[in-house]
């Protein structure tokens, strides 16, 4: 996992070519563009711009991806997010599925939380089992860019 704010995003640029196309959408991201999917290099690289309302964190599944790293980002508002490592013992809710690269997972007993406000950004990689969208305290109104990008 990476968690930092946009203006810091040239530290992992070199990481990968996908990556580096991901953030620099990301950067150039024009408030107008409307909710929906957005293509960058065809399933190579994609966002999915979204408008929704914090949820409860204690009904809130964790989600993991096989085929794709999220590189989540915050336009606007701020949510909670939390984060574990697949690996620690995760009971799956939902098995994995193929189509939609995804699976779903209860809450552990431990894991780290971190809170994504306006400017953040956030890249989970396949290890990396995480719940956003989470409420800090009490509903929020969210606009974020999920940049999938694929291994």
């Amino acid at each position: 996992m990476i968690y930092d704010r946009i203006e810091n995003s040239g530290l992992y640029e070199t990481c990968s070519g996908r990556l580096k196309k991901g953030l620099e959408f990301i950067k150039n991201f024009d408030p107008a563009t409307p909710d929906g999917r957005v293509e960058i290099a065809g399933n190579d690289v994609y966002a999915l711009v979204m408008s929704y309302e914090t949820r409860d964190p204690n009904t809130a599944l964790f989600e993991a991806h096989k085929k794709y790293i999220d590189i989540q980002y915050i336009v606007s508002g701020a949510e909670r997010c939390d984060v574990v490592m697949l690996s620690d013992m995760l009971v799956v809710d939902k098995p994995y599925d193929e189509e939609k690269d995804c699976a779903l997972y209860k809450a552990p007993a431990h894991f780290a939380g971190c809170v994504m406000s306006a400017g953040c950004f956030a890249v989970f990689y396949p290890q990396d089992a995480h719940r956003p969208n989470c409420h800090l305290t009490s509903i929020n109104n969210i606009r974020k860019i999920v940049v999938k990008v694929k291994i």
